[in-house]
């Protein structure tokens, strides 16, 4: 099972994640860990984690000794961060099978815990994220402060340790040039704009991250409640504006949706970037009623399975540019062929 499968969903939200990140007692952080002691936190992290999951499916799975493929290809799943695939001694991510719960041990700190929902749902993300990191601590000595909380390796993180993140599909607001005022308001608000893989990243799709910056002093319901709050003004606000654009000139909307689409369902190669703004603007013609067409839980896994790394891993071998757009166009095509969507 994959993290993106929901019934029902929406296209604005594309999903939620909560991350918590928790440390050991009176260990370096992972920066400064000889590789002896890296590999003796992912041996505690993993065995605790493998005792209080009794029963469940988890795999274990060492950065630096899988296929360098299926290590970006993870980064494009949003399993883990691109700053885990780096050169860092025993970075591992344990993850559940349904891949929604997943720990990153020895990335930034040595634990990081990670809840992905579908959609817009933190408040399940979060009941889970926090159950399992409560189950951890009952297990493993935490590095915590009683007047700062849990310490972390970034400042900006030492408190709840919560990074609590929501990723929206904003093609309207982008086409309205909107984005710049909603990164100041959300500045403003103690919360950061970024783009599809995180931050430094650019937006990839019209796909957007919303995170807050600071968790010192902060609850970790508070934390939710404004981004959920700042979630539906978000949309709302997206909303209003494909509305506009659609009254404005319902002809160049339906003319941009099924240009798109002819160009998914029929190329023969297709580039990476060019692929995912397709992909946005077919998505916001469903939305709107401009055409039918895939449901969200399908649109979301083609994004998932057309990146660089992706098409090579489902491929099962390294291939040159001219061979990737090839077998990213084979994939959208097989997908839409597979769910009946025709002209």
């Amino acid at each position: 099972m994959s993290w993106y499968k929901q019934d029902g969903l929406t296209g604005i939200a594309f999903s939620s994640r909560i991350r918590l990140a928790r440390n050991l007692r009176d260990i370096p952080f992972p920066e400064r860990l000889s590789e002896d002691q890296a590999g003796e936190v992912a041996a505690t992290v993993s065995r605790a984690l493998h005792e209080i999951e009794a029963g469940k499916k988890w795999h274990d799975l060492d950065l630096q000794s899988i296929d360098p493929l299926h290590r970006q290809a993870l980064v494009e799943r949003h399993l883990v961060s691109r700053e885990m695939t780096a050169d860092r001694p025993h970075a591992t991510l344990l993850v559940r099978d349904d891949e929604r719960l997943g720990v990153l041990v020895n990335e930034e700190d040595h634990m990081r815990i990670q809840a992905l929902r579908p959609g817009s749902d933190l408040s399940e993300a979060y009941a889970e994220a926090a159950d399992l990191a409560d189950r951890l601590e009952a297990k493993l000595p935490i590095a915590v402060s009683p007047r700062y909380g849990y310490l972390t390796s970034c400042p900006t993180n030492v408190g709840t340790g919560m990074r609590a993140s929501v990723m929206l599909h904003l093609p309207a607001l982008g086409r309205a040039d909107l984005l710049p005022k909603l990164v100041q308001t959300l500045s403003r608000s103690g919360f950061t704009l970024r783009g599809y893989n995180g931050e430094g990243s650019r937006s990839e799709g019209d796909l957007y991250q919303i995170s807050n910056q600071v968790t010192l002093g902060r609850a970790e319901n508070d934390i939710i409640r404004d981004l959920n709050d700042i979630t539906e003004q978000v949309i709302a606000s997206e909303n209003k504006s494909r509305e506009a654009f659609q009254e404005a000139d319902p002809v160049a909307l339906g003319d941009r949706v099924g240009r798109a689409y002819g160009i998914l369902a029929n190329a023969q190669a297709i580039s990476y970037e060019e692929a995912m703004q397709l992909m946005s603007a077919l998505r916001e013609g469903i939305e709107l009623g401009v055409r039918t067409g895939p449901d969200m839980e399908t649109i979301n896994g083609i994004l998932l399975q057309i990146g660089p790394a992706s098409v090579q891993w489902i491929n099962g071998r390294e291939m040159d540019a001219r061979s990737r757009d090839v077998a990213r166009a084979d994939v959208i095509k097989k997908v839409l062929k597979e769910k009946h969507i025709h002209d």
